[in-house]
């Protein structure tokens, strides 16, 4: 049997020659190396952000208020801060929140059978500048304490709010919660505010979008969000900054005519939504069965010279206006929580006409120092002691607002 064999046989000068491998040119090369540096970079980031990601879930230096579009109150937190170069306030300012997450006392365990007040407001009620003792809320805590002794009183007031998050705020929290009563200091966050400000804007459900639940569920993005956020609304100089040097303010008169136009429009704009935000929180109040007390908003500028500078309050420079245009737009907004508190019964405490504009009592021009604080308590705990007498002896508050004869200053709306 033959076995066949191959051989290979030498290429003749005819034959074609062995094709050769085709090598990548060097800008093909150069793409790939950058395609993996970019997808290793890529890899590295992730892996960066997740372990960011773990870091915070585990700790979180920085206080996250809103995850999304939802209040997150700060429940067993406290706050140090250091203020260089105080005169008026505290050098070192400590707040601490409770297990609610409001600064003041925890829950008492018998809460439906003591006298609870929550007051809700922006920075000017949760007086972030102040330590806990000298908040407003807590001084008035402390007076309203020694004539009551069922008094419970909780500081529920966030940084920048204006009536739309106070309504967040009542749905959230204050409906649930269920106080006998809740003191809203408002107006000053809502001026000139046809839209939503920015700490406002992110706890409104209606502005969710899609990357909500994905940001509601990552700290890093929270924190994130939180951090962009408070900068802007800082821009927007909603927030306290530090003490002002009344003594050396420019000086700024506004035209008149300038300023009739100003107040046309805040009144033809803005004063409208504001009123309607006003009666909807009053009317969520009466739903949850709280009683709602209005408070006016105070502030140093207006129509009055300074007894601890001598300067002119009316001409000094706020913001770019003068202190009177200020004055004189605040009052638009402050007109319309007396309106509302007096068509509607309500308990109105007028702080805005009853607190003295001193600069001594503020430490710029909308927050207040110690002493402010201290004032500002004196003149809501003289108007609410009607309401608490009432609650005690049983007898309908309202008997009192209406009982015959002319109202005290404090005890309803002009």
């Amino acid at each position: 049997m033959s076995r066949a064999t191959t051989v290979d046989s030498e290429p003749s000068g005819d034959d074609p020659p062995p094709a050769r491998k085709a090598t990548p040119s060097i800008r093909t090369r150069r793409f790939r190396t950058w395609l993996m540096r970019l997808g290793a970079l890529a890899a590295g980031g992730m892996v960066s952000l997740a372990l960011v990601e773990i870091v915070l879930r585990i700790y979180n230096p920085i206080h996250v208020p809103l995850r999304a579009h939802e209040i997150a109150l700060p429940a067993n937190q406290v706050f140090r801060y250091r203020v260089e170069g105080a005169t008026k306030i505290d050098p070192i300012i400590v707040n601490e929140y409770n297990s609610l997450g409001m600064r003041g006392p925890e829950k008492p365990d018998d809460f439906d059978a003591a006298t609870t007040v929550v007051t809700v407001g922006g920075s000017t009620t949760e007086c972030v500048g102040l330590t806990d003792a000298h908040a407003w809320p807590a001084v008035l805590h402390k007076l309203l304490a020694a004539q009551h002794k069922d008094v419970w009183l909780n500081n529920a007031g966030m940084n920048g709010h204006s009536t739309f998050g106070h309504l967040v705020l009542m749905r959230q929290f204050l409906a649930k919660l269920h106080p006998d009563f809740a003191l809203f200091l408002m107006g000053i966050n809502d001026v000139g505010r046809g839209d939503l400000n920015e700490y406002d804007r992110r706890i409104d459900p209606a502005q969710a979008s899609g990357l909500t639940p994905i940001i509601r569920h990552s700290e890093l993005l929270c924190t994130a969000q939180v951090l962009w956020r408070t900068a802007r609304a800082y821009d927007l100089g909603l927030a306290f900054n530090g003490e002002i040097d009344f003594a050396n303010l420019d000086e700024r008169v506004a035209p008149s005519d300038r300023m009739d136009d100003e107040i046309t429009k805040h009144r033809r704009l803005f004063v409208p939504e504001y009123e309607q935000r006003v009666r909807t929180l009053v009317a969520e109040c009466r739903t949850a069965g709280i009683q709602s007390v209005l408070l006016t908003q105070p502030a140093v500028y207006g129509d009055a010279i300074d007894p601890t500078t001598g300067r002119n309050l009316a001409t000094m420079d706020v913001d770019g206006a003068s202190g009177l245009l200020k004055w004189r737009t605040l009052e638009l907004y402050n007109d319309v929580t007396r309106r509302v508190a007096a068509e509607n019964h309500l308990l109105l405490i007028d702080v805005a006409r009853a607190m003295p504009k001193d600069s001594r009592l503020y430490a710029d021009y909308i927050h207040y120092s110690p002493a402010g604080a201290a004032k500002l308590a004196e003149i809501v705990a003289r108007g609410l002691e009607s309401e608490l007498t009432a609650r005690r002896t049983r007898q309908p508050a309202t008997a009192l607002i209406h009982g015959p004869g002319p109202l005290p200053n404090f005890a309803r709306g002009s």
